[in-house]
């Protein structure tokens, strides 16, 4: 059926592409003279063989060409109509090509648009000066022209064509308006050259100007002070405070990202990466530092400390999109435990919840406070894609969170850290969490590169990358949904999931290489043999978005195979990403953490969570809505999670769901039920012909598995498998045992023979 569809497409393309460049050809070939001729001659006349009427015609295509021409030129809008045909060729091709028609809306609205307003505003100088024109207009186009110079005048009209001509050229260019601007105006805009005496500080800040400043890195102008003077006798007159605010990550050029997707480009299927233009912008306001609330802060600090005998030197500030950190230099003597235990008092005093202190800040001689700001930022993930950082990392598997306090990306490589746990509160933030992930990795993985397993216990989570299931989504053979929503179905999905990783292993193995990076390469370049079973292995991503759930209704046995593609899975390309609204004892065992070192936890509701998640606290202390911890290698980092609405990840899905992609999804291997005792009976006339050879290569080396018989007989991963299968139906070989192999049940080819005979007997 598919096949005669597709043969009627390309008889259809290919008589549309026959027709169109008949067409165009005719109306290259107008001649303005073709039509008197046509005018005062018969149809007979033109039709008989003999006569000279039909020679004196100019067009190519005869009478009938001087027809279509007249029309296209001379009736709508004159030369330019050539546009027409081409769309039309265009189609064809498409059809021909078996390509979606969907990506010609834009260069069809465009190249329409462009007809019209070049054939009215070549009208519009030829009512103007009568240059005689009428060829690059038409009747129509001239018309049109007439219209608007009577509505809007000789000066109105030109003005409106002027821009509306300026408007198609920006266009063209890279369809974005905005940047072709910005682009312009940076070829005219000399870079500023660094000055050489103004040592940058670690990390990139601008300066905002206090009231008091200390003249320190990048000034910007002063805001407008305070009401009300600090009075000359202050106790915190003696230490200024320098304000600033992290610097915006460089953004991308409109074309930078797609430059860096097509890098990826694989000829398997045509895939077309999503555009930011699918991505809400963020608003222009709401970036402005208010140094009121800032001062305010500052004496609230500096005077409930200097109350308890605290004396404070300097007194910095670094203002976040959710917080601003206050980085306080304590006099030699004082002791950092006793600004810790002044927590609660400061919290009190500052009528703001989720105060932390960080004592002392790593890498620096200074303690931090970390007070929520009023009025609090939002981070759009927009500003996260379209930064260079993004655009231009070399990460395989990246994602960028969100904003750190100093206004920095924060960017990961998942196949660097290698699995991540996530957990908070409901509604601190963690769907929008795993929602940054995968719409970051959609942005720049191809679907050849990358298989997300997704597992959703709540059944709606996940359930918008159900159009993924062509792309991106992995999935066992007979499950009855691209995403894993049957509880009874997880512990299949996982066990396969090791099984793949095992396959892997015994891949790399044979490969001789060490991760799946170097073994893609190898398999690229030609080195490795198909028909032993190799084959482009794509990262795969087991998301689970609710372990406690999973735990309750699965059992404690969920952890196992959990445990085993933490520990081992990261060399063949698998990695997990686990999320819980419930950090408990219970949920996050201390088998799960020691294999989970990349944490990151969003609001909870105690400290003992927090020390659940992070082995620390300071969870409880964040404010919810994307506030959170990310704890690496012992090092802490606060950060702003990105937000990406429900309509964003519809509009991506979406987009990449319309387009043509694989005939199935990527199948995980089926898993043999581990609790099958009994062999199963099997006609001996539909054993593989190597089956005794397979028989005698096992007992030979009490070894049963399937990279060993693909190594002895030379055969390739599916036929050795089924030789497995088939020696454990006979009773040869024991049932599945995971990554060890299985055990081999008869002795010797003596024992073998004698086994053999009384199966086939029975």
């Amino acid at each position: 059926m598919a096949t005669t569809a597709n043969r009627k497409n390309e008889i259809l393309g290919l008589v549309l592409m026959a027709l169109m460049s008949l067409v165009g050809l005719s109306i290259l070939s107008y001649d303005a003279g073709d039509m008197g001729i046509l005018a005062g001659t018969g149809i007979r006349e033109l039709l008989d063989p003999t006569g000279i009427a039909a020679a004196r015609i100019a067009n190519l295509l005869g009478f009938v060409g001087a027809y279509i021409a007249h029309g296209f030129v001379t009736v709508l809008f004159g030369y330019g109509t050539i546009v027409l045909p081409l769309i039309g060729f265009r189609y064809g091709w498409s059809l021909f090509r078996h390509k979606s028609l969907r990506e010609l809306g834009w260069a069809t609205g465009y190249g329409i648009g462009a007809m019209v307003l070049a054939a009215v505003s070549v009208g519009w100088i030829e009512n103007l000066f009568e240059p005689g024109l009428d060829t690059f207009t038409g009747i129509t186009g001239l018309a049109f022209a007439s219209v608007l110079r009577n509505i809007t005048g000789t000066v109105g009209s030109g003005l409106i064509l002027l821009v509306l001509l300026c408007v198609m050229a920006l266009l063209v260019v890279d369809r974005d308006i905005q940047a072709t601007i910005d682009r312009v105006r940076d070829w005219f805009t000399p870079k500023a050259k660094p000055k050489a005496e103004a040592a940058p500080p670690p990390v990139r800040m601008e300066r905002v100007e206090a009231p008091r400043p200390v003249v320190r890195p990048i000034p910007v102008p002063e805001p407008e002070p305070a009401a009300a003077p600090v009075p000359e006798s202050d106790p915190t007159d003696d230490v200024p405070m320098a304000v600033y605010r992290g610097v915006e990550e460089e953004q991308a050029g409109a074309s930078d990202l797609e430059k860096e997707q097509k890098a990826q480009t694989i000829p398997l299927i045509r895939y077309r990466f999503p555009s930011v233009n699918l991505l809400d912008s963020p608003p222009n306001d709401g970036n402005e530092v208010d140094m009121e609330e800032i001062e305010q802060n500052k004496q609230t600090i500096l005077d409930k400390l200097k109350r308890h005998g605290i004396e404070i030197i300097r007194i910095d500030s670094i203002v976040g999109p959710t917080v601003t950190l206050y980085e306080l230099e304590p006099a030699p003597d004082v002791k950092i435990s006793k600004i810790e235990s002044y927590a609660n008092d400061l919290k009190m005093a500052m009528a703001a919840h989720g105060i932390r202190i960080i004592a002392p800040i790593p890498g620096k001689s200074a303690v931090g406070i970390e007070v929520p700001n009023r009025k609090r930022e939002t981070v759009y993930i927009k500003q996260l894609i379209n930064t260079k950082k993004f655009v231009e990392t070399k990460f395989h598997l990246p994602v960028a969170f969100g904003k750190t306090i100093e206004n920095e990306v924060y960017m990961v490589d998942i196949t660097q850290l290698p699995h991540l746990l996530i957990a908070g509160a409901t509604g601190s933030g963690k769907s929008v969490g795993i929602n940054t992930i995968i719409t970051c990795l959609l942005f720049k993985c191809h679907p050849e590169n990358l298989k997300f397993v997704l597992i959703d216990p709540k059944k709606i989570e996940l359930s918008l990358y159900r159009q993924l299931q062509r792309h991106f989504l992995a999935t066992l053979p007979d499950a009855d949904e691209p995403i894993i929503t049957d509880t009874s179905k997880v512990m299949e999905t996982l066990l396969s999931v090791t099984k793949e990783m095992d396959t892997r292993y015994d891949l790399l193995k044979m490969a001789m290489v060490r991760d799946v990076r170097a073994y893609n390469e190898k398999f690229k370049s030609g080195d490795l043999d198909v028909e032993l079973g190799h084959r482009h292995l794509p990262y795969i991503v087991v998301v689970i978005d609710e372990l406690a759930d999973l735990m309750l209704t699965a059992g404690k046995a969920i952890e196992e195979p959990i445990a085993r593609i933490a520990q081992l899975a990261r060399a063949v390309g698998i990695h997990a990403v686990v999320a819980t609204q419930r950090p408990s004892v219970n949920v996050i065992t201390g088998t799960i953490k020691a294999n989970f070192p990349v944490r990151i936890a969003y609001q909870v509701a105690s400290k003992i969570d927090s020390r659940t998640i992070l082995d620390t606290g300071g969870a409880d202390q964040l404010v919810g809505r994307g506030d959170m911890l990310i704890s690496s290698g012992g090092r802490m980092v606060r950060v702003q999670n990105a937000f990406v609405s429900t309509e964003e990840v519809e509009r991506i899905n979406g987009f990449i769901g319309n387009q043509l992609g694989y005939d199935a999804p990527y199948y995980l291997p089926k898993v043999e039920d581990p609790d099958a005792n009994e062999t199963t009976m099997v006609d001996p006339s539909e054993r593989d012909d190597l089956f005794e050879e397979a028989a005698k290569v096992v007992i030979l080396h009490q070894q049963g598995s399937v990279s060993l018989i693909q190594r002895k007989l030379k055969l390739g991963y599916n036929r050795a498998g089924r030789l497995i299968d088939q020696l454990y139906a006979a009773g040869i070989v024991g049932p599945y045992q995971g990554s060890t192999a299985r055990d081999v049940l008869i002795p010797d080819e003596e024992s073998l023979y004698a086994h053999l005979r009384s199966r086939d007997d029975e």
